[in-house]
């Protein structure tokens, strides 16, 4: 019996060490799918439902969109959502739009005409707009870039089209725009990874299709120009400044940032890259863009060197 009595005894001081020292019982936090009583299914991220986002449920490899409420919306057809939350419960006013299948799921890096116009739909189901997507075609066996609008529907004016982009960070609660233009050319796709002569005047334009403005640019390696604000090649030689604008807004702010970024444009009428020596001084540009670097040090230009460079570009240790 004596055994029956240390056990008692244990039992007896654990009781007592709980009733001095009360234990906290945690919950565990949401994470993923849960399914509420009456059948609906929710997505929650940190212990909060998501809402007028999309989520990949890994158990049937599709995505799904929830609604206002944080519940998964299956109505088939197209469903916009008017704002996205961050899992901070800030709130900021960006609209997004999907389309729901058949089955309930959005549909996913797929091409969909809706009455007479044409949409991509791409990661999560998000319909993409402001910029260009690949479009293949079976009957051809090729496929080209066309451009996307502001509402997300493909553009096939000939000629110079502008688009206003905007990119939304979940994490920062904030929203950058820019103006972006872009050249349709008469089969209705875009001028893309080319440079061509419009109204007497060159303009380059990226492997997207998006011109090239305030930055070096060559096409299949051959010589580097520099393309102004307006996108047209710039050829008055020597040093040359840029002023580029950038538009932020958060949830509780906005504003407008300009910066000054220097080129300098070599006799054959190239941009200068690397290093490169102007009137018996040292100075670095950017291999891609050509852009001078300043007020700073670099130290990935030769292993075991770090290179300073004042406010006016020149490098003080050469």
């Amino acid at each position: 019996m004596s055994h029956l009595k240390k056990i008692a005894a244990v039992g007896l001081t654990l009781t007592t060490m709980v009733s001095m020292f009360p234990m906290t019982v945690m919950a565990a936090t949401k994470n993923g799918w849960v399914q509420n009583s009456s059948g609906k299914w929710s997505y929650y991220e940190d212990g909060e439902k998501v809402k007028y986002d999309s989520r990949e449920d890994y158990t049937d490899g599709k995505c799904y969109v929830f609604s206002s409420a944080g519940y998964r919306y299956t109505k088939k057809g197209l469903y916009t959502s008017s704002y996205i939350y961050t899992r901070y419960g800030d709130k900021v006013k960006f609209k997004q739009s999907y389309y729901i299948q058949d089955d309930g799921s959005v549909l996913e890096y797929s091409w969909k005409k809706i009455s007479g116009k044409w949409y991509y739909f791409g990661f999560r189901g998000k319909m993409y707009k402001s910029t260009t997507e690949y479009k293949y075609d079976e009957k051809t066996g090729t496929g080209k870039y066309y451009l996307l609008g502001n509402d997300g529907a493909m553009i096939t004016k000939k000629g110079w089209n502008k688009v206003t982009h905007k990119e939304y960070s979940r994490w920062s609660v904030d929203l950058y725009k820019e103006t972006r233009y872009y050249y349709v050319l008469s089969d209705g796709s875009v001028a893309r990874d080319c440079v061509k002569k419009i109204k007497g005047k060159y303009y380059a334009f990226d492997y997207e299709g998006l011109m090239v403005q305030n930055s070096g640019y060559s096409v299949n390696g051959k010589k580097k120009y520099l393309y102004g604000s307006d996108g047209s090649r710039i050829t008055k030689k020597g040093w040359i400044k840029l002023t580029v604008t950038s538009t932020h807004k958060g949830a509780n702010y906005s504003y407008t940032s300009k910066s000054k970024q220097w080129f300098y444009v070599n006799k054959d009428g190239t941009v200068a890259t690397g290093w490169n020596k102007i009137s018996g001084k040292w100075y670095y540009f950017d291999s891609y863009s050509g852009k001078m670097y300043r007020s700073t040090e670099i130290s990935w230009i030769d292993e075991g060197k770090t290179y300073i460079f004042n406010s006016d570009g020149v490098c003080i240790n050469h």
